[in-house]
């Protein structure tokens, strides 16, 4: 009996072990199937601490019609420091330039019909002479392509040297594992479009309202000057046949008094 329970004993104990390592083990597989799984960030982080600009490429093809993303900079000493975000196109030509405001912001550029190809992205202090004494004192900024991410870690990505264009080194937002993105359009973006559009909407209902004004004030006067033009008329042909009436009998009464003192 002894020896039957030991090994009843010694069977519980190896059951026990084995169910530890296949929760273990599935546990594991879980983990790293949720790895697999969660997508990889598009943004780029990196600090500004002089007036050397950032640049990043960004292959644009024939059917998109408009560049955007998002940028968070962070509020630290810098944070009154102005800089600005200017996207070229592949001819060089400025199309958009907007400021790098404090805080998470999106942004877009217009791109022409046959203007597709490579658009530089240039991010950039604009106070002549400005130098970080340190990184923290710096500009952090974190530069989002996916339009997902707004956290700025406290640590800061290397920066890696690329390919040179107009002598500035550049990046391409693939190299940092993003993909090129479709025509996004940000809240704040629909927010600025409706309000432009209640703007207008506005204005034109002015508009109609001081052109109904300026009719209805052209026909008074219209109405005005047609009943002026007909009283100085009838005035007028009153005053020809009082004229030739008296006229008249003026020359009746003359005659009558010729004819009484036989003159005629």
């Amino acid at each position: 009996m002894e020896g039957v329970k030991g090994i009843s004993s010694t069977m519980r104990s190896s059951g026990r072990k084995m169910c530890r390592t296949l929760l273990f083990t599935s546990l594991f597989i879980l983990l790293l199937l949720l790895g697999a799984a969660t997508p990889a960030s598009a943004s780029v982080h990196f600090v500004l601490k002089d007036t050397h600009p950032v640049c990043f490429v960004e292959e644009v093809d024939e059917s998109t019609r408009v560049v955007s993303g998002e940028y968070t900079r962070a509020s630290g000493a810098a944070a009154n420091v102005p800089a600005r975000i200017v996207v070229r196109d592949p001819n060089g030509e400025e199309v958009s330039s907007n400021g790098l405001m404090v805080g998470a912001h999106a942004f877009t550029a217009p791109v022409g019909e046959d203007t597709s190809g490579q658009y530089m992205l240039c991010v950039h202090v604009t106070e002549r002479g400005w130098e970080a004494q340190s990184e923290a004192q710096g500009i952090l900024v974190e530069f989002s392509t996916d339009q997902k991410s707004s956290i700025i870690p406290e640590t800061e990505m290397p920066m890696l040297k690329r390919q040179k264009v107009d002598g500035l080194e550049v990046f391409t937002f693939r190299d940092f594992g993003g993909e090129q993105k479709d025509i996004l359009r940000p809240a704040e973006y629909i927010r600025r479009v409706e309000g432009a559009l209640t703007t207008l909407i506005t204005l034109v209902s002015d508009t109609h309202g001081e052109i109904e004004h300026l009719v209805g004030r052209f026909k008074r006067m219209r109405r005005t000057s047609e009943s002026t033009y007909t009283r100085i008329w009838a005035f007028g042909i009153i005053t020809v046949l009082v004229m030739v009436v008296v006229t008249w009998l003026q020359f009746t009464f003359l005659k009558s008094t010729l004819r009484q003192k036989k003159l005629v």
